[in-house]
């Protein structure tokens, strides 16, 4: 019968997944701020908000992937993050919100869709005056 010590190799083996295993539960997952829903009161009506929505991201530096007088927005800026806009109801009534949906692979999501409302609620007023 052949017999041979892996006994001490086993161990080693064993320390060393116990060690990185517990450096995995000790470090916190960093939470990414990659994707962001934001809901925005629309102005009038969504044909209106969306003719609003794309000087604003003309404005922003932003390049509109979808055509003018479209039923919803989508455009993209050099860094890669996008935003998709649309009104959750027909474009001929009035409706309460634009629905954004902005996505941001290197994180900031969040701020810069609020960014985005922010611009879009500036160029309300200005155009209401």
């Amino acid at each position: 019968m052949l017999h041979t010590n892996h006994g001490p190799w086993i161990i080693v083996s064993l320390t060393v997944l116990f060690a990185l295993s517990g450096l995995l539960v000790v470090v916190p997952a960093q939470i990414r701020d990659d994707m962001y829903i934001l809901s925005v009161p629309m102005q009038r009506d969504g044909a209106t908000s969306l003719a609003t929505m794309e000087k604003v991201i003309e404005q922003q530096q932003g390049h509109l992937q979808t055509a003018k007088g479209s039923n919803f927005l989508s455009a993209e800026w050099p860094d890669r993050s996008s935003v998709m806009i649309y009104p959750p109801f027909s474009l001929a009534s009035p409706g309460p919100e634009l629905r954004y949906i902005c996505v941001r692979s290197q994180g900031g999501a969040k701020a810069f869709c609020e960014k985005l409302a922010q611009a879009y609620q500036k160029q309300a007023q200005t155009k209401g005056r």
